[in-house]
């Protein structure tokens, strides 16, 4: 290394001087630091252990076995679809292989990925790999996931689950992904800073409020645009996420969201299983009462006592029409559990099976009225889309 004054000129004998302190303080701290890295590693190295695949006692977990022993099981995703124009515009993403069964190689991504895509391929075997076809097998609004196939062929590693729920804050993890469309299969890498952050979904417009909530990951690691479906891995290299968005601000840095797998994996096996998720039908479009202007809510008749619930916006479909529920019946609870919005409807109503019958409690004006709803396995292809559950 040479050194090179700012200005050019000849240093003075105070600046030799001054520069033999700092090489000395430097040689010093060298020396210092690697006798306190050897005896970390021969005294407390399997404490910076998260977890070693290899089962070796005391050793180091390293980005680069984690992105090796997941080599080939992330894949770019490009897709088409209609602009505001009607143009057709093509976008970028990435996908993750979960599973080879049946012939055919699955891959896990986002729902935003695929839905209103005119056309979706995928590239495998990294820059040099090629372009096939996929078809869409299913994909859920509420948890932004989707998934898609391809024939056995083209899988060349199939990503292993790891236990999201095992996540702590401020451990290390990898997100790999397709940078931009162009910088295929790249890996970067940063720290959980959340492993439970609450992250509302909307299916309709904001302002109507969300229709669910995820608990994510929330890491610091870079994610480029086209990273979405990609995986978020830890450093024994098994998949504990699948990437799906970051905060987008001017003063934000380092604020991203993968879905955790134990969320994922159910959601991702009934797609492949079924087409969809299995979760308990009803046939209803609610909205939160409060969302009513002020004179529509007089119109309701309630009394004064109800002002918190859900109120039937779409006439009902199978089965809650066979329950003889009708348009602007106001539901306040189920089974004794109170609703006050659609939020807490969807999920008092999703701790049921399919097959269940549920008792409804509703307002239709100033009476109120049970009623009993046998719950419906969702209709055939059938995609949560609005608010429709």
């Amino acid at each position: 290394m040479s050194w090179k004054p700012v200005n050019g000129g000849r240093k003075s004998a105070s600046e030799v001087a001054r520069t033999g302190i700092i090489l000395f303080l430097l040689v010093s701290f060298s020396a210092a630091a690697g006798y306190g890295v050897a005896w970390l590693k021969a005294n407390h190295a399997h404490s910076f252990s998260p977890g070693d695949p290899s089962g070796t006692p005391g050793a180091f977990p390293s980005f680069d076995h984690a992105a090796a022993v997941t080599d080939g099981t992330v894949v770019s995703i490009v897709g088409k679809r209609k602009g505001e124009a009607g143009r057709e515009e093509e976008y970028y993403a990435s996908g993750v292989f979960v599973a080879r069964e049946g012939g055919m190689a699955f891959i896990a991504t986002n729902a935003h990925v695929v839905e209103g895509a005119t056309s979706l391929e995928v590239r495998v075997g990294g820059n040099e790999g090629q372009k096939v076809v996929a078809e869409v097998v299913g994909y859920d609004p509420l948890t932004d996931l989707a998934v898609l196939r391809v024939p056995i062929r083209y899988a060349q590693n199939v990503a292993v689950w790891g236990d999201s729920d095992a996540l702590r804050k401020g451990e290390w993890v990898m997100a790999r992904g397709s940078a931009l469309g162009r910088y295929l299969d790249t890996v970067t890498h940063g720290i959980v800073s959340n492993p439970a952050q609450p992250l509302p979904v909307y299916l309709g417009p904001e302002d109507r409020g969300p229709d669910w909530e995820l608990k994510v990951i929330q890491v610091d690691a870079p994610m480029n645009r086209g990273y979405s479906g990609g995986a978020l891995i830890n450093l024994s290299g098994q998949l504990v996420g699948i990437n799906a968005s970051k905060v987008i601000e001017q003063g934000v840095e380092g604020i991203a969201f993968a879905i955790p797998s134990n969320v994922a994996r159910p959601v991702i096996e009934d797609i492949i299983a079924y087409g969809y998720v299995r979760r308990p039908y009803i046939g209803l479009v609610v909205d939160n009462l409060m969302n009513l202007s002020e004179d529509n809510f007089r119109n309701l008749h309630l009394p004064a006592s109800v002002y918190q619930g859900v109120y039937i916006k779409e006439p009902p479909q199978k089965p809650a029409e066979d329950a003889g529920l009708k348009p602007f019946d106001v539901i306040v609870a189920v089974d004794d559990t109170p609703v006050t919005d659609k939020l807490r409807f969807r999920q008092v109503l999703y701790t049921k099976r399919i097959g269940d019958t549920v008792t409804l409690t509703f307002y239709r004006g100033k009476v109120k009225l049970t009623t009993q709803v046998h719950l419906l396995e969702p209709p055939q292809n059938w995609v949560q889309k609005k608010e429709r559950m």
